[in-house]
């Protein structure tokens, strides 16, 4: 029942198959996240699917240490256009309170004619600015888990020209880079 809950509100793609399911299970168990409450879910990805962490279970993984101090506003390059993002991650480390500071930079992330992207811009660059702080802040809780707004990205292709110019398209048929552990196909 849970099962097809998850499916009608899009954590869960209908078309995956009962072991994907399974492996997504275990993986909220080991991960005490909730699909629930939409801090993790499977993304189509390729011609696979890809288990992603939302930004607020990056938020959660980072308060169960106990060590998490909260994070500054997102600044922007520049707000109506921004072609980066930082954002500043606070940690206590041997009762210390430490920054950790990252930043996004649009051109590495945006996928080319994304609604969302184009509709909120700022509020999809912060996010991959912050899953990198937290990444920076919290290595041994969230290395190898990455953000679906990180991986959009991973969606496009690039193709050659006739003249040998570069172009992204965007494509669902093709299998996603290597390198990202949780962009496996299962």
């Amino acid at each position: 029942k849970d099962i097809e809950i998850l499916q009608k509100v899009n954590v869960l793609p209908k078309a995956i198959t009962p072991d994907m399911v399974t492996f997504f299970i275990k993986f909220c168990k080991m991960s005490n996240l909730n699909p629930f409450k939409r801090q993790v879910y499977i993304i189509p990805r390729g011609s696979g699917y890809s288990i992603q962490v939302g930004i607020d279970g990056y938020r959660s993984i980072a308060d169960r240490t106990g060590l998490y101090a909260g994070s500054d506003d997102t600044v922007f390059d520049d707000e109506k256009n921004p072609t980066k993002a930082t954002v500043t991650i606070h940690k206590f480390v041997n009762n210390i309170k430490c920054s950790f500071t990252a930043s996004a930079r649009m051109n590495e992330y945006r996928p080319p004619e994304n609604n969302i992207w184009n509709k909120m811009p700022n509020t999809m660059l912060g996010k991959c600015a912050e899953a990198l702080a937290l990444r920076k802040a919290f290595p041994n809780e969230l290395s190898g888990i990455y953000t679906d707004e990180e991986m959009q990205q991973a969606d496009v292709i690039k193709e050659e020209n006739k003249n040998g110019d570069s172009t992204a398209k965007e494509t669902k048929d093709k299998p996603a880079p290597t390198g990202y552990p949780f962009s496996r196909q299962v």
